[in-house]
Order: structure tokens, then C-alpha cells, then sequence
């Protein structure tokens, strides 16, 4: 067996900045941030889930489909969203794969005006944008018209010079090989700065 690369002296240095039983690649305070954006990210959905089924158990009302039409839940997918959002930085963007409020928590927006906007969404009434939302693109039913949005949005960021980046979200089998062809296919999409 070779030397091992931890054996390396300037590995060596950095290994030793962790603390003892601490993970060198994500540290112990990372990973209960990352636990805790989890956790909440799960709460807040099973609380719009259960407002949903609590108003599709009321027969006759026309709530559910404003509230379902503008909500889906992200329920099982907290792990890859906190993973890849945590750290996204003043003037990234997100393209969702659905309408929800979770990419707004993890954006920063506080639990009680999501819980507020939830209630007006509800109630039927027109929602504004938070400041937290803006770093959401705006959602489009066409998945690949999401994509090419998003996609858009990453080449101003290249052709301006800035260093934001642009996450997208897109559920398995929403688009086909023929779209993902297209998208990729964009001048300049391939190459990073």
C-alpha cells in the first residue's frame, strides 16, 4: 500500500485544526446547521401539508385548489436542498422544482412570514414577494422553460463577470434526454470561472 494522504505534512496541518472526533471535511458545527435547516425544513412542510389536508377534508371549497395549486411539499428532498443551499451566497439564485415555501426558509426568510404568507395563501389573497423570495427565480410550470430561464440567468452571471451561481432544481423524469440536450447545449454552459 502507498504512503496515505493524510500522511502529507501540509494535509497534516489542516487535519489538526479539527478537534478530536470532529469530521475534517464538514465540521461538527456545519453539520448541525445543516441538520437543523433539515428539521425545520420538515416541520414547515408538514405544516402546509396538514393545512392542505385539513382543507380538502372541508367539502365544497375552493381553498384547497389555491393553496395546492401554489405549495407542494418537498418531503423526503430536505437533505439535498439543505446540502446545496446552505452556503449560497448574496446574489445566487434558486429555480425551484415546485412552488413551496421551503427554498424561501433556506433562503434566510423568517418562520413567521412564511407562516403568514402560508395563512394569506389560504385565505385566497394576493401574496407579495419577500426579500428572501427574489433570490428565488420566478416558478414556471414548463420545466424546460425553468430550465432555460435558469440557465439564462447563469450566463448574465458569466458575461458580467460576477462569481453568483444559479442552482436548479428539477424532479426525476419532469423532462426528457431532448430538453436537458438543448439546455446543455447553450453557448458557454460548459465553462466555469
Amino acid at each position: 500500500m502507498g504512503p496515505s494522504l493524510f500522511a502529507n505534512g501540509g494535509m497534516e496541518a489542516w487535519l489538526s485544526e479539527t478537534g478530536m472526533h470532529e469530521n475534517p471535511l464538514v465540521p461538527n458545527a456545519k453539520l448541525r446547521q445543516m441538520y437543523v435547516a433539515m428539521a425545520e425544513a420538515r416541520v414547515l412542510d408538514e405544516h402546509v401539508a396538514e393545512l392542505q389536508r385539513r382543507v380538502k377534508s372541508v367539502k365544497g371549497t375552493k381553498g384547497r385548489r389555491k393553496l395546492d395549486s401554489k405549495l407542494d411539499s418537498v418531503r423526503g428532498q430536505e437533505a439535498c436542498r439543505v446540502s446545496t443551499a446552505i452556503d449560497l451566497g448574496p446574489g445566487d439564485l434558486v429555480s425551484d422544482s415546485q412552488a413551496g415555501v421551503v427554498m424561501d426558509l433556506l433562503a434566510g426568510a423568517k418562520v413567521s412570514s412564511l407562516l403568514k404568507r402560508v395563512a394569506e395563501l389560504h385565505s385566497g389573497k394576493k401574496v407579495r414577494r419577500t426579500k428572501t423570495s427574489e433570490r428565488l427565480l420566478p416558478w414556471i410550470d414548463d420545466t424546460g422553460e425553468r430550465l432555460r430561464m435558469a440557465m439564462g440567468a447563469a450566463l448574465a452571471f458569466k458575461t458580467l463577470g460576477r462569481a453568483n451561481v444559479v442552482v436548479a432544481y428539477v424532479r426525476h423524469g419532469d423532462v426528457g434526454k431532448g430538453v436537458w440536450r438543448k439546455v446543455w447545449s447553450l453557448p458557454g454552459s460548459w465553462s466555469c470561472r
